[in-house]
């Protein structure tokens, strides 16, 4: 009799232990790892603004009439504004004993502002305040024998000075600038032939 109920308790056990290991979840089946694609990184041109620069110089070339035009010019930057020097050079040139272009020796301060950039171009104001040396700027007759004679003159000069220029890659700039003199002292400047305003090529370069 004990070993029919031992049979019979044995029986039921395994049948309970087996429905129940049926009804357990099956493990979790682990997801394959996902490749992802290598990133692309695109690489773009470096542009630097030479108005941002802690300093900056200027070359300037140009004719006026086949007489030569330089100057250079050096600013100390802030952002967008700069303080710094500048020096001009205009050749003189005759014809028939008549002076066609004055020359010009000039130096002086001045300030620097951009008042437009954006990634390709910047246009710029400076104003200034120098001396200019400027060649037979005047003329004086002799009362008793006629003669004529020519006299250079010096003047302490109000500058301006306006460009546009294009943005290259790195840290050059090239473009066009129009530099005006104004004589507020002199009187005897009656020989000066000009011109009024001096258009060059300006390139800058930023370091």
């Amino acid at each position: 009799m004990k070993m029919i109920l031992a049979t019979l308790v044995l029986a039921a056990s395994t049948t309970a232990f087996a429905q129940a290991k049926k009804m357990s979840p099956p493990p979790p089946k682990t997801a394959p790892p996902v490749k992802t694609a290598p990133a692309i990184v695109s690489s773009t041109p470096s542009y630097s603004t030479p108005s941002h620069s802690s300093s900056e110089i200027t070359g300037n070339f140009g004719f006026v009439a086949g007489a030569i035009t330089i100057g250079g010019t050096y600013v100390k930057q802030f952002s967008d504004f700069g303080f710094g020097g500048y020096a001009f050079i205009q050749s003189s040139k005759d014809k028939n004993s008549q002076t066609v272009v004055s020359g010009v020796t000039a130096f002086g301060a001045l300030v620097k502002v951009n008042v437009y950039e954006n990634n390709s171009f910047r246009a710029y104001l400076a104003p200034g305040f120098g001396f200019a040396m400027i060649k037979d700027a005047s003329l004086t007759t002799n009362a008793v024998t006629g003669e004529t004679k020519k006299s250079d003159e010096n003047l302490i000069s109000p500058t301006f000075k306006m460009g546009v220029q294009y943005k290259t890659q790195g840290n050059l700039v090239i473009g066009l600038e129009r530099m005006q003199f104004a004589n507020w002292l002199n009187d005897s400047l009656n020989n000066y032939a000009g011109p009024a305003e001096y258009y060059t090529v300006a390139a800058s370069f930023g370091f």
